[in-house]
């Protein structure tokens, strides 16, 4: 590939090498898009698969299995706060409904 391919880019050897790392960006990159989506007044949340597919590596089938749960911290406000210390806040209750798209 293209020394400045997206996928070169944003390689990144400790999540390759450790799932719990490779999962805590994915469920970084989540919740990106979930604050977006409510800062924007988005009633309706539908999910990509984010890091489920090309980029999981050998993470593939563990992301894929726990991807429910990641989301589900999320919207329960179960995963930690940014900086440390505390409990991020609910981003479920922002939402009447979130989809999880499965797109083959």
């Amino acid at each position: 590939g293209c020394k400045s391919s997206s996928m070169r880019r944003t390689y990144s050897v400790a999540a390759a090498g450790e799932y719990k790392v490779f999962r805590e960006g994915v469920q970084a990159a989540v919740r990106a898009g979930l604050e977006a989506m409510a800062a924007e007044g988005c009633s309706v949340a539908l999910l990509a698969r984010v890091g489920c597919g090309l980029y999981a590596g050998r993470h593939r089938t563990r992301i894929n299995a726990e991807f429910r749960a990641l989301v589900d911290e999320l919207l329960r406000g179960n995963g930690e706060a940014e900086g440390g210390g505390g409990k991020e806040r609910a981003l479920g209750r922002y939402f009447l409904r979130v989809v999880l798209t499965n797109l083959s």
